[in-house]
């Protein structure tokens, strides 16, 4: 048996739903090795429902009931075929009627990646923290192929080598640091001074390209990462340049990212909810993989640096 907390079904919702298959496959639960609509169907009679499914299932009958989990079983197979297509080359499954299968044996460097996002949200506590950092450090070579060539993109997070190196770790002076990179129009010290001198303002990431002149104002991109599948919403305006304005005032507002694990689509591809995604520019699974893929050799050599040693840790925890 797995080590691993797969959690609860999110039956009504097909993109949670078909992570769950995948992450089945993934850690060998039950030591499946392929996973029919049929052994998934009783896989999920045996596990708990989210809350708000089993509210809204309280009131059926057994019939409704059982034609609910058959409708969840086609929508999320739909969602996989979904996947398979859109995510080529980093999709390391492989659908056959009504089986999800494995691509090959052993899955490619860009297969991967796909996994290492499918399991960050699971990962046991032991490596979380590195696994959360691996995350960070994941989206930050992503948001490279978004910033200029010439830009500076670095990690803001308090225990980040960045911190350490170029801001500070006392959260005052990197707020400091931090406005003067981007040429912020003044600077409010006494309310810096009023900061926590730990923390990282609920910023992870942090892209800038700096002009050679002395006016205020400059390209900038702040980002905020978060892995839970269910909760990120919460965190959509953590990176708004609004967060900031106690402590500088900017001329210009950088863009609001918020980066995640999840594959946050339809079976069509577009947003579950688009209301979830109001005030940020939300990079998901898909989005990830496709900077990363835009990124090429230089993502690939990062991710086996940073990612690699992990999945093979919960690979070996499975």
């Amino acid at each position: 048996m797995t080590t691993f907390e797969i959690g609860v079904s999110h039956r009504s919702r097909p993109h949670l739903l078909a992570d769950l298959v995948e992450l089945i496959l993934a850690v060998k639960y039950d030591n499946v090795s392929e996973l029919s609509q049929a052994a998934f169907q009783i896989i999920l009679k045996e596990m708990p429902g989210a809350d708000d499914d089993n509210s809204a299932n309280d009131a059926l009958t057994d019939a409704q009931a059982k034609d609910n989990i058959e409708l969840a079983l086609e929508d999320c197979w739909n969602h996989l075929e979904y996947r398979q297509a859109v995510f080529g080359k980093h999709y390391p499954f492989h659908i056959d009627g009504d089986r999800l299968l494995w691509r090959r044996a052993k899955p490619t460097l860009d297969c991967q990646m796909y996994l290492f996002l499918r399991l960050r949200s699971f990962t046991p506590q032991r490596v979380r923290g590195t696994a959360a950092s691996a995350f960070v450090g994941m989206c930050r070579e992503a948001m490279r192929a978004l910033a200029t060539d010439n830009a500076n993109v670095r990690i803001f997070d308090a225990n980040s080598d960045d911190r350490k190196s170029h801001y500070g770790t006392d959260l005052r002076k990197a707020l400091r640091v931090l406005a003067r990179e981007l040429a912020a129009h003044q600077i409010h010290e006494v309310e810096i001074d009023k900061a926590s001198s730990s923390g990282d303002a609920r910023l992870d990431i942090i892209a800038s390209y700096g002009f050679n002149d002395p006016g205020a104002g400059t390209f900038s991109i702040l980002a905020q990462c978060a892995a839970r599948e269910t909760e990120w919403p919460s965190k959509t305006l953590e990176a708004s340049p609004r967060n900031l304005l106690p402590y500088f005032t900017l001329l210009n507002n950088p863009e609001n990212l918020l980066f995640i694990p999840v594959c946050f689509r339809t079976s069509t591809g577009d947003w579950v909810r688009a209301a979830d995604t109001n005030g940020c520019i939300l990079i998901d699974r898909v989005r990830i993989l496709e900077l990363l893929s835009q990124r090429g050799n230089a993502a690939r050599t990062q991710f086996k640096k940073e990612c690699s040693p992990i999945l093979e840790t919960l690979s070996a925890a499975a």
